[in-house]
């Protein structure tokens, strides 16, 4: 994915993954590298403490999609919500060990809903299958949380020529925020 070069993206970039898996944290490397993103005032939680980069009609049945805005150069649509999508954009795509990210989801189900239970791992992975096929066609760069959060710079590099100011995206990666650890599930 090549949309202009240095100096900033000129057409609208998908942020997507699915919940938890670092897309609020991919978004924020996106403004601090110099991107617009197109968000709501959705309050600041615990759980992203840097904000959520949340856009309320991209989530809502029937979605809002209006993608293209004069407001931003990039936004992000969780999965699933990503495949009713219209229309051809540069996507970038998070990845993350399943296992955090469904300890991740399950400890954010359990403190803001009182939810005692964790979502099936067998209904990620099937989600995940689906997922992956639709992004065959697509345009897409595949980020990994994790390795974003053993080296920040190396996995960053792939962005390198989307992002004016480079170094202040990689500042963004603070490894305090790196919780529910599969070391740490065990």
């Amino acid at each position: 994915m090549r949309p202009s070069g240095k100096g900033g993206s000129s057409c609208m970039i998908i942020v997507s993954g699915f919940p938890r898996s670092g897309t609020s944290m991919m978004m924020k490397i996106l403004e601090k590298g110099g991107l617009k993103p197109i968000k709501d005032n959705i309050k600041i939680k615990e759980s992203n403490p840097n904000g959520c980069y949340e856009t309320v009609g991209i989530t809502t049945y029937p979605p809002d999609w209006r993608i293209d805005s004069k407001e931003g150069n990039c936004r992000k649509i969780v999965a699933p919500h990503i495949m009713r999508m219209k229309g051809s954009y540069p996507i970038i795509y998070m990845t993350r060990d399943l296992d955090e990210v469904i300890a991740s989801f399950a400890k954010l189900i359990t403190d803001t809903l009182k939810v005692k239970s964790s979502p099936a791992k067998w209904a990620y992975k099937y989600l995940l299958g689906i997922m992956k096929g639709w992004l065959k066609d697509k345009n897409v760069i595949y980020m990994d949380y994790n390795k974003i959060m053993e080296n920040p710079e190396k996995e960053l590099e792939k962005l390198k020529d989307l992002l004016p100011n480079f170094e202040e995206a990689v500042k963004v990666v603070d490894p305090k925020l790196y919780r529910n650890r599969k070391c740490d599930l065990v």
